[in-house]
């Protein structure tokens, strides 16, 4: 195989490896998040990520705890 096809075969594989990461990421936050495992949910963000959602605006991982823990996310 040449070097530049084996460059191709090996960013192909890369970004397969990410959009696996990226799925398996999405898939265990909604039942974290709906048991309300505020800790473990947390845990999923970076520290000086940002997220957005229905009125919520989170700067950190205890922001994010928070909402979880929240009665308005709780009743949902």
């Amino acid at each position: 195989m040449s070097e530049e096809r084996l460059a191709a075969l090996e960013a192909r594989l890369l970004r397969v490896e990410d959009e696996l990461a990226v799925t398996r990421l999405i898939a265990s936050y909604g039942p974290l998040v709906d048991a309300g495992a505020a800790a473990e949910v947390a845990e999923m963000w970076t520290e000086d990520g940002e997220y957005d959602v229905e009125g919520w605006h989170m700067r950190d991982r205890g922001q994010v705890r928070a909402m979880v823990e929240s009665t308005a996310h709780q009743s949902l």
